[in-house]
């Protein structure tokens, strides 16, 4: 759908070139509608930095890769996270879960050296679920592999990082997640939010999701302090963790960092892989040349970690899927004082967002963006990539700490599917992105299985 912003006349300041007043207003209150659409309207009009001056701040919309690498990484002192984004998560994650301090503390659990044991939970997780599906192939029934991806993923980010994927108590921890991921939606793309102490209907769903997920959290800790253990995982890194003075942290603050970590970690592998099989059925050459990666470097027998490097095609595959629909879809930030982005002044406290899906669908930087084409991240090819040209995950000092890790769980769990199942998107389900936090399949994805043999 085409967004209209030339209802009224246009301004140029030097450099800076953007709607004027009326017309800046009218599109960031369409942001929540199709920013997607929208960012491309502006940026085709008015180039790689757009200006919308809403009066009292200024809003640049940025879709270049150089100007988006200076931001992020080489300028990175001079721009802070977005404050909407902490006081939005503050009952989860308490305040001040952006500072520097959290990442110092679990940087070294992301170090390869703890990567050995996770493949097997990773693995686990995948048989129960592939042997769940056993009932979609025998009655041919349709499922939405978007909702089992999200699953799946809770389930072995959970045990990797905390040792407990939730045991019995995964579908009702799934569906508090599903119920605060839907509330972080709503209220990112809205401009005005109810306080979440108002009792509306949607509040006291959400804030009951929360007390679920806390209470699951409070019990996984308490388990721990009693019981002890001796696995090397993110829970342990942040018990064992102490200040100069000696002090750890208490209770609540360990619980909020675990799901500091435990939320945006697993949502975007689910995304992830929820894309993979959409466009793996649509490119069935594509697949294809993945199953004779997987037969000729596999055989009959179960991936590993040790077995990924050799698993160049899936891996690019993979990347490809992060390109065309990355997770964190548009980066936000505040500059906190005067400086310049590619010629164009930008003004402390003005807001910048950093058009990362637009980047990645720019001609400029990718031959047919549109098209799917793992190959495309062959070393040859991928060497004169521009800049901040593929950023999936964030670059610089703030970028996902668990990046490598992350493509290695989906390339881990795109081999183990695809030795067990072929699946098919249903004909007419409508898969269209919608960009909210994250990049999610509005509709779902529903797909059938048909069985290897």
């Amino acid at each position: 759908m085409s967004i209209d912003i030339n209802s009224t006349q246009n301004i140029t300041q030097g450099k800076i070139q953007g709607p004027n007043l009326l017309a800046s207003i009218n599109a960031f209150n369409r942001l929540a509608n199709d920013p997607l659409q929208l960012f491309y309207n502006l940026h085709a009009q008015y180039g790689d930095i757009v200006c919308l001056n809403l009066g009292f701040q200024k809003v640049f919309v940025i879709n270049n890769p150089l100007y988006i690498k200076y931001a992020l990484q080489e300028n990175i002192k001079n721009y802070k996270k977005l404050q909407r984004l902490e006081m939005q998560t503050k009952l989860l994650f308490g305040e001040g879960w952006t500072n520097k301090i959290n990442r110092q503390i679990i940087r070294p659990f992301f170090e390869p050296q703890h990567y050995a044991t996770m493949d097997t939970a990773i693995a686990d997780a995948t048989q129960k679920m592939l042997a769940r599906w056993q009932t979609f192939a025998d009655n041919h029934q349709s499922f939405d592999v978007a909702e089992e991806m999200m699953r799946l993923s809770l389930s072995f980010t959970a045990q990797t990082l905390i040792g407990n994927d939730f045991h019995t108590g995964l579908d009702d921890v799934a569906l508090a997640m599903q119920v605060i991921i839907n509330h972080f939606n709503a209220t990112a793309v809205s401009n005005f939010n109810v306080p979440e102490s108002f009792p509306t209907p949607a509040n006291r769903k959400y804030m009951a999701a929360v007390q679920t997920l806390q209470t699951a959290i409070d019990k996984i800790i308490e388990e721990r302090q009693d019981h002890g253990t001796d696995k090397e995982d993110l829970l342990s890194v942040l018990q064992s963790w102490r200040d100069e003075t000696g002090t750890g942290l208490s209770p609540k603050l360990l619980r909020e960092r675990l799901l500091w970590i435990l939320l945006p970690a697993f949502e975007p592998i689910g995304r992830a892989l929820s894309w993979v099989w959409h466009l793996l059925s649509l490119n069935p050459n594509v697949e294809r040349q993945m199953q004779a990666e997987l037969v000729r470097v596999l055989g009959d027998r179960q991936p590993t970690f040790d077995d990924l490097p050799k698993l160049n095609y899936t891996k690019m595959i993979v990347q490809e899927t992060l390109r065309m629909y990355p997770p964190f879809w548009v980066i936000g930030r505040e500059a906190l004082e005067d400086d310049e982005v590619g010629g164009v002044h930008i003004p402390a406290k003005s807001m910048l967002l950093f058009n990362i899906y637009g980047v990645q669908h720019n001609p400029q930087y990718w031959d047919n963006p549109e098209g799917f084409d793992p190959e495309r991240f062959m070393p040859e090819r991928a060497r004169n990539r521009v800049g901040a040209a593929f950023i999936p995950f964030s670059i610089g000092p703030r970028a996902c700490l668990g990046y490598n890790l992350s493509i290695m769980q989906i390339q881990l769990v795109v081999a183990l599917v695809a030795q067990a199942y072929r699946l098919e998107l249903v004909p007419g389900h409508p898969v269209e992105p919608a960009a909210m936090v994250s990049l999610l399949p509005r509709h779902g994805i529903r797909m059938t299985l048909s069985q290897r043999i």
